[in-house]
C-alpha cells in the first residue's frame, strides 16, 4: 500500500470529515448574518451533485491530489454502495486515521446503539480523556448534560424520518471530562452497514469561544440600541454608518437621513473653531477627544452634548472606523451658566459683580499690554446713600442704583466694562484714552449722576436734595500694571475726594501712592503677622450693675510686632479689610477667645459667656456659619457662651440679608449684639425685627455725661427702649462716679470702662477680676460672663 493510500472504511470517515470541515469553516467565515442562505445553498449543491454521480469523483479527484495509489478508487461507482460505506474501524492506525486526527474538528461515529466506536485524537483533547477510553461507552449518558438528552434525541429521531440525504445540523453543549461545558456545532450522517445496522457518522466544531462572541455583540448590540446615550459610528472618511435611536431622538434625524453623509450638517455656530480644531487634529493623531459641542437639531433648535471620539483600529493598528458617544447636557449646561451668572453678576442691574469684573478686568489689562494701549479705570461712589437709602426706603434705593447702572451703561461702548462691586461703589474701565479724556468723561459722568432726589421714591415730600458722587480716576500701565493695585488706586482716588467734601472726580497721585505702598507694606507685614502668631488679646472686666460684680470682659485685639511693640487694631484693621486678611484674621481671634473660655473653664467660670465682634466682610462671607460651628466644634465650646457683635451699620447696608444670616447664627445657638448703638442712623422699625439679644451704647454718648444733657437724654431713651423690646443694654466708655451713678439710676445693665479697670494682658486678668469684686462688695461670682470683641 502507498503511504498516502487510504482505505476503504478510513476514507470515508476522512472524505465526509474534510467535506464537513470545510463546509463549517465556511459557514463559520462568511458570518452569522449570512450563514443560512451559504448553508441552504451549499447544501443544495452537494445534493444535485451526489444525485448526478459527481460527488464521488470530485472527492476521488481531490484525494488523487495527496498521491492516492489508482488501485484504492473504491469510490469510483456513480452511487455509492453499503460495501462502499463500511465505515468499520481497522485496529491499525492507516494513514486516513492520520489525517482524521490531524482535523481541528471532532471525528465521532456511533453505533445503532449510540456508543463510540471511533472519535479522533482532537476530540479527546478537547474533552480530556485518555486515547481510547470512550470507545464502546454510551456517548449520550457520558458526554451530553441530561437537559440535552431530550432534544438530542428528538433531533434524531426527525432526522430518520425525513429524507436523509441531508445531514443532520445540530448545535449542544457536551461535558468534558473535568465537568465544563463546550458547545460543539455538528454535522451528522446516518449511514447503512451490510448487516442492516446503522451508524452516524458525525463531525463538530468547537464553537464555544464564537458563540460567546457572538452573544457579546449582541448584548452589546442591544445595549446601543436601548442606551438613552447617543452613538454614532463613523469610517475613515468621517462619513455616518450607524446611529442608534438615541441619537434620532436627540436629533430629530432618523438614520435614512443622515448614513453616509458627514456630520458638519450637526454643527452648530455656538461651538468655538478651537474646539472643532482641536477635535478633528486629536482623532487623526489617533487619540480620544472628549469635549463640549453645540449641535444643531433638524427643527432648527440648538442643543449641547459632552461628547467621547474614539478612532477604532484594525489588527494592523490602522484606523478603520470611528465611534462617538454622546450625551445631551443643554439643561445642565443652562443651570451651570445660570450658576455662574449669580457667581459672577449682580442680580440687581445685571452687571458684572466684584468677581466677574475682576476676571474680565483682567482679560482687558492683557490685551492692553499686548497692544500697548491705555486703559482708565473710574471707581464710582454714591455719596450718602446710606442715608438716602435709609430716608426713602429699600425700594427707591434700588431704583437709585438701576437707574445709575442705565445712565453710565449708555456712556460706554462695547469695548468698555461697567460693574457694581457693592451697594453704591461701580467701576467703569475705558480703553485707549488720554488724559484729558479721561477728565473729560470723569467731568460728564459726575455731571450726569448729580440728579434730584424727588424723582426717587415717588414722593416729592419725602427727601429733597441732589444724588451725587465720588469718582476717583487711575490709569493703566501709569499707575498700576496689575489688577488689583489698579483698583486699589482708582478706590484710593475715591476716598481722597470723599474727604474732601465728595461730589467730585480725582485722579490717583504720588502722595497717593505712598499711602497705597505703605498699606501694601503693612498688608505684606499682616500675611507674616498671622504666620507667626503675632497676635493676642486683652481684657477690659465688665461689671454687672444688678449683681454687683465683675460680668464680663471686653477683649481688645493687639498686635505685638517684633520691632513697633503693641500695636492697636486702629492701626491696621482697615489694611486687613481692604485686603480680605480680616477674615484669617477673625478665625484667629475667635480660636483665641474659645482657648480663653477653656482656660476660664479650667478656673470654674465656665458659665461665663464670649462674644466676638465680626467685621463687615466676616458677616457677609457665606462660609462664617460652617466655620463658626466648626471652630466651636473643634474647641469642644457650646454655641450658646458664644456672643457676636455687629456694627449697627453693618446691619443696615442690607437689612434684609442681615436678618437671614442673624438668623442662621441664632439657629447655631450664638449669642448676639448690636455694638456702638446710635451712630449708624438706623430706622427703629428694622430694630425690632432684629433677632438680637444685647444693644451697647456707644461711648460718645457716655463720655460727656452729666455735662451734656442731649447726650443723656439719648442713652436714656435707648435704655427704655431696648428694654421694652427685652433687650439687655451695655454702656461701655465709664469713667467717673457720676457717670455711673446716671447709669444706674437708668437701669442700664452692664457697664465697662477704664472706672473699672484699663485692658489687661490674660495673665493678669483672675487677679483683677477678685480685686473689682471686693470693691465692689460682691465676691460671689453669680451670674458673671465674658465677653470677648473685636476692638479697638
Amino acid at each position: 500500500m502507498s503511504p498516502l493510500t487510504v482505505p476503504q472504511p478510513s476514507r470515508s470517515i476522512f472524505i465526509y470529515t474534510l467535506v464537513s470541515t470545510l463546509i463549517f469553516g465556511l459557514l463559520i467565515w462568511v458570518g452569522a448574518e449570512s450563514r443560512p442562505s451559504v448553508s441552504r445553498l451549499l447544501l443544495a449543491g452537494l445534493g444535485a451533485l451526489l444525485c448526478a454521480g459527481l460527488l464521488p469523483k470530485i472527492l476521488h479527484q481531490f484525494i488523487d491530489r495527496f498521491g492516492r495509489h489508482p488501485a484504492s478508487a473504491a469510490i469510483d461507482s456513480p452511487q455509492p454502495s453499503a460495501n462502499a460505506l463500511n465505515l468499520t474501524i481497522e485496529s491499525t492506525p492507516s494513514q486516513g486515521e492520520i489525517y482524521l486526527d490531524q482535523a481541528q474538528a471532532l471525528i465521532l461515529v456511533l453505533d445503532h446503539e449510540g456508543r463510540v466506536e471511533y472519535l479522533n485524537q482532537y476530540g479527546y483533547r478537547l474533552l480530556g480523556y485518555p486515547q481510547e477510553s470512550l470507545t464502546g461507552r454510551e456517548w449520550l449518558k457520558l458526554c451530553v448534560p441530561a437537559s440535552e438528552h431530550k432534544p438530542v434525541l428528538e433531533a434524531l429521531e426527525a432526522y430518520h424520518k425525513r429524507n436523509q440525504l441531508t445531514p443532520l445540523a445540530v448545535e449542544h453543549p457536551v461535558l468534558t471530562a473535568e465537568g465544563k461545558l463546550r458547545l460543539i456545532a455538528w454535522n451528522c450522517r446516518s449511514v447503512a452497514l451490510p448487516d442492516g445496522c446503522r451508524q452516524l457518522l458525525c463531525s463538530g466544531l468547537d464553537v464555544t469561544e464564537n458563540r460567546r462572541t457572538q452573544n457579546s455583540l449582541e448584548k452589546l448590540s442591544c445595549a446601543v440600541e436601548q442606551s438613552s446615550t447617543s452613538v454614532l459610528i463613523f469610517d475613515r472618511q468621517g462619513r455616518i454608518e450607524y446611529v442608534n435611536p438615541a441619537f434620532s431622538l436627540m436629533s430629530g434625524y432618523n438614520a435614512d437621513e443622515v448614513i453616509g453623509r458627514k456630520p458638519r450638517f450637526l454643527e452648530s455656530p455656538d461651538t468655538e473653531r478651537k474646539t472643532l480644531l482641536d477635535l478633528r487634529a486629536t482623532i487623526l493623531r489617533g487619540e480620544n477627544w472628549q469635549g463640549e459641542i453645540c449641535y444643531r437639531r433638524k427643527d432648527g433648535q440648538h442643543f449641547w452634548v459632552r461628547a467621547r471620539i474614539s478612532p477604532i483600529k484594525d489588527e494592523q493598528g490602522h484606523i478603520d472606523h470611528y465611534v462617538s458617544v454622546t450625551e445631551d447636557i443643554t439643561d445642565a449646561r443652562k443651570h451651570q451658566m445660570q450658576i455662574e451668572r449669580m457667581a459672577f453678576q449682580d442680580p440687581l442691574t445685571q452687571l458684572p459683580n466684584r468677581r466677574g469684573f475682576h476676571q474680565q478686568l483682567q482679560q482687558m489689562l492683557e490685551e492692553c499690554d499686548e497692544q500697548q494701549q491705555t486703559l482708565i479705570l473710574y471707581s464710582i461712589n454714591l455719596d450718602h446713600f446710606k442715608r438716602i437709602n435709609d430716608s426713602l426706603g429699600h425700594n427707591a434705593g434700588d431704583q437709585l442704583l438701576c437707574r445709575t447702572a442705565k445712565m453710565l451703561k449708555k456712556e460706554i461702548t462695547g469695548q468698555d466694562l461697567l460693574g457694581r462691586l457693592s451697594s453704591d461703589e461701580f467701576l467703569l474701565a475705558l480703553r485707549n484714552v488720554n488724559h484729558d479724556q479721561a477728565t473729560q468723561f470723569g467731568k460728564r459722568i459726575n455731571r450726569l449722576l448729580r440728579q434730584p432726589l424727588t424723582s426717587i421714591g415717588g414722593d416729592s415730600r419725602r427727601e429733597s436734595g441732589l444724588m451725587t458722587a465720588s469718582i476717583g480716576i487711575a490709569s493703566f500701565p501709569e499707575h498700576a500694571r496689575d489688577t488689583n493695585e489698579l483698583i486699589k488706586c482708582a478706590d484710593l482716588a475715591m476716598q481722597n475726594v470723599k474727604q474732601h467734601d465728595r461730589n467730585g472726580y480725582r485722579f490717583f497721585s504720588a502722595r497717593m501712592k505712598e499711602a497705597l505702598e505703605a498699606d501694601l507694606f503693612l498688608e505684606r507685614e499682616l500675611q507674616r503677622a498671622l504666620q507667626n502668631d503675632e497676635f493676642e488679646l486683652y481684657y477690659q472686666p465688665q461689671v454687672d450693675l444688678q449683681l454687683g460684680c465683675v460680668s464680663g470682659l471686653e477683649a481688645l485685639l493687639r498686635w505685638k510686632h517684633p520691632q513697633r511693640g503693641l500695636i492697636a487694631p486702629d492701626t491696621f484693621i482697615s489694611v486687613a479689610e481692604r485686603s480680605g486678611l480680616i477674615i484669617p484674621l477673625g478665625q484667629l481671634v475667635l480660636r483665641k477667645a474659645c482657648r480663653s473660655y477653656q482656660i476660664l473653664d479650667l478656673l470654674g467660670l465656665g458659665h461665663l459667656r464670649i462674644a466676638i465682634n465680626l467685621s463687615a466682610l466676616q458677616f457677609r462671607d457665606p462660609l462664617f456659619p460652617r466655620t463658626f460651628q466648626q471652630i466651636m466644634t473643634e474647641h469642644q465650646v457650646n454655641p450658646a457662651q458664644i456672643e457676636l457683635e455687629l456694627t449697627e451699620s453693618m446691619l443696615m447696608t442690607n437689612i434684609e440679608e442681615a436678618i437671614m444670616i442673624l438668623d442662621q447664627l441664632k439657629q447655631l445657638g450664638a449669642t448676639l449684639a448690636i455694638d456702638d448703638f446710635g451712630t449708624g442712623y438706623s430706622s427703629l422699625s428694622y430694630l425690632k425685627r432684629l433677632p438680637v439679644d444685647i444693644i451697647k451704647v456707644d461711648r460718645a454718648f457716655v463720655k460727656d455725661i452729666p455735662d451734656n444733657e442731649n447726650d443723656m437724654e439719648i442713652t436714656a431713651a435707648v435704655i427704655a427702649m431696648a428694654h421694652k423690646l427685652k433687650r439687655k443694654v451695655v454702656a461701655e466708655g465709664v469713667e467717673t462716679l457720676m457717670q455711673e451713678q446716671f447709669l444706674r439710676d437708668n437701669d442700664c445693665d452692664y457697664l465697662q470702662g477704664y472706672r473699672y479697670s484699663p485692658p489687661l494682658p490674660e495673665s493678669e486678668l483672675t487677679s483683677q477680676i477678685a480685686r473689682i469684686d471686693l470693691e465692689l462688695g460682691n465676691s460671689s461670682g453669680n451670674g458673671r460672663c465674658i465677653q470677648l470683641e473685636f476692638d479697638s
